[in-house]
């Protein structure tokens, strides 16, 4: 019965991670990455709760960045994960001793109210693979770190460098290579924990804006708030509380909450970071933490530009401005400062590629100005904010204009940005452009937070209309966290691959530790099976466009697709290098007409699965599109 409600724990069987067993001794050396984040938060808050519940944040930011520096040095992940592991390992050493005597006391209520919060987040993780997990999505990126292929590129031109904030799935990866857990698992691993992380320090972020008092509405409004889907036209998906599930306004789709979102995974470990970002900023700064705040600032700047590029773009902008109205006068100056972080920061991005790698002509978001393309009316565009935003939207723009604090000002500033961007632009290749909206309506969450805060602590009459405020901001998130962590039945959303096995486990296996950086895989039954499980190129009728393809090379690998031209030359052009001969088809007589002349090889055969390598092409190195 378990089982059946959850069936992730029914993972397929994919082709093991290939990651050197002995990677599992960095284990131990887990401890040293907290207790660097122990320092670095110890250095920004002193002796207090800030400074615990940091700790974790500030660690797992200083080691996937490392990773991810190490690992882009030297082109292997093999490589950058021990060392990147074993240097802060070393740091951990080499910091100053200090204790934090007497200890900060955590409330046991926040540790129960993260718990109960991540129970749904948890059901949902384990029962659904949501959004781009699997198609050529997140397992995909998280298994090519697994093969080595480092930085992971296109599933289909692998000699593209893949353009993508890819902090949650190197998370992952490291998770897979340390416990030898699947990959499905290491991403409802890293869900569940970042979840309930995001749930801590949006209590602490509370209590550092709005005081103790009622802090526990702000995870509860951030992670679980959304909009009025009563103003929208038509909702889809479920049956049960049809309203809370998605919906459209004249077409278009309205943006799903939060708790949705966090499954799209970059939000994932973006939230978190984007909530210790904020944290920071609003302590109060002292003569001796000016130096750490601004490197802080930096450090967290450069690991949402690898976790959540949309949060980044955002956050570049309004620290300059914003920076001037820290402290208790206004400062001019600290515009330079903010500005000089924020240069820093893009500047480290552009190095660490991520979303910033250099592109091919024609790869890459086409972003257009398209003023009020949400909605084909006015009155459509208003009841889509409505339906998107709900109670959020004046709740948020109150708490920004009539509270009047000046740590309100970055808030203020990012709900500002993406409300902008959404209604003046468009991303041609994809919907991502209402990402914007989703930055929005986190800062405009907690404003909306900080407004029911003080409502409800002005009177006893307050509390009652904070209440009734609490309940209309949640009850469109809340009711689609009930159906995907309890209500829905299985097969909801997403599908799970069929399990590898026999001949077929074997080929995935040997595939990957044979098939190198830049090389493009043809199976004869043009599944996607290679990209999903096993991490490899692979050419597809079925290119994801939401990256940012050219026409002509996708055209091109379609064609050669559904033609199967008995030349081999057509394919060496599209950079294909091994040909997978996996079920009968069209392809199997002509690659084997390929084997009998020699012009191609067969490197291994597992049954009656029989992979060949095709030469390179001297003028065309493989995997070089057209």
């Amino acid at each position: 019965m378990v089982r059946s409600f959850l069936p992730s724990l029914n993972a397929p069987q994919t082709s093991m991670s290939p990651a050197p067993k002995a990677l599992a001794f960095l284990i131990l050396l887990l401890p040293a990455v907290w207790q660097c984040g122990r320092y670095l938060a110890y250095r920004i808050a002193g002796r207090s709760e800030a400074s615990e519940l940091l700790a974790p944040g500030l660690g797992l930011a200083a080691w996937l960045l490392l990773v991810h520096a190490c690992s882009l040095l030297l082109r292997s992940f093999y490589a950058g994960l021990p060392m990147a592991t074993l240097l802060l390992g070393v740091v951990a050493v080499a910091l100053p001793r200090f204790r934090l005597t007497p200890r900060p006391r955590i409330p046991r209520w926040l540790w129960l109210l993260a718990l109960l919060c991540t129970l749904p987040a948890a059901a949902a993780a384990l029962r659904f693979n949501f959004h781009d997990e699997v198609r050529s999505g997140h397992w995909f990126i998280v298994s090519a770190i697994e093969n080595n292929h480092y930085p992971p590129r296109h599933y289909q031109f692998p000699t593209q460098e893949l353009a993508y904030h890819y902090g949650f799935d190197l998370f992952c990866a490291c998770l897979t290579s340390l416990f030898r857990v699947s990959v499905q698992h290491a991403i409802d691993i890293a869900t569940i924990l970042l979840f309930y992380y995001s749930c801590c320090l949006s209590v602490l972020f509370g209590r550092s804006l709005g005081g103790a008092r009622f802090s526990w509405l702000f995870p509860l409004i951030l992670l679980f708030g959304g909009g009025l889907s009563f103003f929208a036209d038509a909702c889809v998906l479920t049956k049960l509380l049809s309203w809370a599930s998605y919906c459209k306004v004249e077409g278009s789709d309205i943006n799903p909450p939060v708790f949705s979102y966090f499954f799209q995974h970059p939000w994932g470990l973006g939230i978190p970071m984007f909530l210790a970002f904020g944290t920071i900023y609003l302590i109060q700064e002292e003569p001796q933490t000016r130096i750490p705040r601004f490197v802080m600032l930096w450090f967290l700047l450069v690991t949402l530009s690898m976790s959540q590029f949309t949060l980044f773009l955002l956050l570049l902008v309004a620290l300059p401005m914003a920076e001037p109205f820290q402290g208790q006068q206004l400062q001019p100056k600290r515009f330079v400062a903010g500005l000089a972080i924020s240069l820093a920061a893009l500047l480290a991005a552009r190095l660490l590629h991520g979303f910033l790698t250099p592109q091919a002509p024609g790869f890459g978001a086409a972003i257009a100005l398209r003023p009020l393309s949400l909605a084909r009316s006015l009155p459509g565009l208003a009841r889509w904010h409505l339906a998107t935003f709900g109670l959020v939207l004046p709740l948020g723009i109150a708490g920004a204009l009539f509270l009047r604090a000046r740590s309100l000002v970055l808030l203020a500033l990012v709900a500002l940005g993406g409300l902008l961007i959404v209604n003046l632009f468009i991303n041609r290749n994809s919907w991502d452009i209402v990402k914007f909206a989703t930055a929005s309506f986190i800062a405009l969450a907690l404003l909306s937070a900080l407004t029911i805060q003080r409502i409800m602590a002005s009177s006893w009459y307050g509390g009652i209309i904070g209440i009734c405020l609490l309940l209309g901001t949640v009850i469109y998130g809340s009711s689609f966290a009930a159906i995907a962590g309890f209500l829905a039945p299985p097969g909801w959303f997403g599908n799970t691959p069929g399990p590898l096995v026999g001949h077929q486990l074997e080929s995935h296996r040997w595939l990957r530790h044979h098939v190198k950086v830049g090389d493009l895989l043809l199976s004869a039954s043009q599944r996607n099976e290679y990209v999903n499980l096993s991490g490899l190129p692979q050419a597809t009728a079925y290119p994801n466009l939401y990256f940012g393809l050219p026409e002509a090379p996708v055209r091109a690998q379609q064609e050669l697709l559904r033609t199967l031209p008995k030349d081999i030359v057509s394919y060496q052009q599209q950079g294909i290098r091994w040909v997978v001969l996996d079920e009968p088809s069209a392809l199997v007589p002509i690659a084997s007409a390929w084997q009998k002349d020699g012009r191609a090889v067969a490197r291994q055969t597992f049954g009656a699965i029989v992979i060949l390598e095709l030469p390179p092409l001297a003028a065309s190195p493989p995997g070089t599109p057209p």
